[in-house]
């Protein structure tokens, strides 16, 4: 069977392909190649250009694709954006030619509806009979080098049996995470951020946490990866943001008048609906949109300047601050920064870190804080973990920090006694106990 659009065969007629080469041998050939393919950013394409440009795209990529193919090789669309190869080789070293091709061929701009459009593409490899004599294990194993291939920034990964661990089993921990969401199992541990200045918490970062029945308490780098490759990245993101947004009202009601920041993830800004979703959260809790600072790293607004340009100004717009996470490691211009609407940088913490002792590391930090000055932002060093550290910050005029020297990410339990207890509280006469809100909130 064909899919109709691209007339690429589709998931079913490839998979049964590829189960009659396994059963039938490859015809002299010593290797059978799955390459799965998948596009970066089509989702964005789909929402700001529209879907009828982004079917233009799947069709062009699917006529390049065949252009290169041999009478022995095979060609699936099996998913929104991905495409499947089938290609009989000599060697391994024929396979990554054939790789390093697809990415070639993909490299000129696709013109649709008059528009030139940059696409790049990430590729997953497995290899018959190395990684597998089954169709289903080497469709699995292809696909977890995909993912490896996207978390890494690789243009193509082929598998590798020593990866196994990190490459397949983001399958089983997807369906734990989606339950997860709804069953109570995430947590919001929060880090205070202290004016420089008054040496008083002026607000938090909320960072989630899993507490997985199966593998025990989990950190972000441990899920945050499947959750932007499988696309739970954003019902993920919502439930940070309710849970969030519903302590700051608890927060301002027991009198902390304490801003709280939430991350969002290079894949959240493909989603042209996330301010609408944003301001429905706000309005769902009553929350104040001064109270709330959404951090944007520096690379995810420079994947697509444009777009992200017109969502930070609908998020201005509704109130919310912005904050450039992680700056100093991305490769925006001096230029472009001009023209962003954001309000704070935030300083690496590699930096930041090895700053006492690594002079190349104190010069950036100086010069992010000046930046920042003349361009009238403020600054947020994070990764602050001693006494001298705190001094040069504060010696060199940023006007926020975070680190370990202040606190740790803490759950809002014990955040109520660092509060009246820590030198970097508030005020001890208001000092407010923030009632602990059901981890249960329901998504949008």
């Amino acid at each position: 069977m064909e899919d109709s659009l691209t007339n690429c065969r589709d998931r079913r007629s490839f998979f049964e392909c590829l189960q009659n080469m396994i059963q039938n041998g490859t015809q002299g050939n010593k290797i059978l190649a799955v390459l799965i393919l998948d596009l970066d950013r089509f989702r964005r394409i789909n929402n700001a250009l529209s879907h009828r440009v982004g079917d233009l795209l799947l069709e062009q990529v699917a006529e390049r694709l065949r252009g290169m193919l041999r009478k022995s090789d095979t060609c699936a669309r099996i998913g929104d954006d991905e495409f499947a190869l089938l290609m009989p080789t000599m060697n391994i070293g024929h396979t990554r030619l054939a790789a390093s091709k697809i990415q070639s061929i993909m490299e000129p701009p696709f013109l649709l509806d008059g528009q030139r459009v940059t696409v790049k593409a990430s590729i997953g490899i497995a290899l018959f009979p190395q990684h597998g004599t089954d169709a289903d294990r080497l469709m699995q194993y292809a696909d977890g080098a995909l993912s490896v291939a996207k978390r890494s920034g690789s243009r193509f990964v082929i598998y590798d049996e020593e990866e196994k661990d990190s490459a397949v089993p983001h399958f089983s921990l997807e369906a734990e995470l989606r339950g997860a969401i709804g069953e109570g199992e995430l947590t919001l541990y929060y880090q205070p951020k202290i004016n420089v200045k008054s040496r008083q918490i002026s607000g938090l970062e909320a960072l989630v946490r899993w507490n997985n029945p199966k593998r025990g308490f989990m950190l972000p780098d441990e899920f945050i990866p499947v959750a932007e490759q499988t696309g739970l990245i954003q019902p993920l993101t919502l439930w940070v943001l309710n849970a969030a947004l519903r302590q700051s009202v608890a927060f301002a009601d027991k009198g902390a008048d304490l801003t709280i920041a939430v991350n969002l993830s290079p894949r959240n800004l493909d989603n042209a609906e996330l301010p609408a979703l944003v301001l429905r959260a706000m309005d769902t809790w009553g929350a104040a949109p001064s109270r709330l600072i959404l951090e944007i790293t520096e690379n995810a607004i420079m994947e697509d300047p444009a777009h992200s340009l017109e969502i930070l100004h609908r998020f201005t717009d509704m109130g919310i601050s912005i904050s450039i996470d992680d700056f100093g490691t991305g490769y925006s211009s001096l230029a472009y920064l001009t023209k962003l609407p954001v309000d704070e940088l935030k300083i690496d913490k590699s930096f930041v870190m090895n700053m006492v002792d690594e002079k190349d590391d104190a010069m950036i930090v100086h010069s992010v804080i000046e930046l920042a000055r003349n361009f009238g932002l403020n600054t947020v060093a994070e990764g602050v973990q001693n006494e001298r550290a705190w001094e040069i910050l504060a010696a060199l005029g940023c006007n926020y920090a975070q680190g370990y020297y202040m606190s740790p990410p803490i759950p809002v339990e014990r955040l109520n006694k660092w509060i009246v207890e820590s030198p970097w509280g508030l005020d001890k006469g208001g000092a407010p106990q923030c009632r602990p809100q059901d981890s249960s909130t329901e998504a949008l």
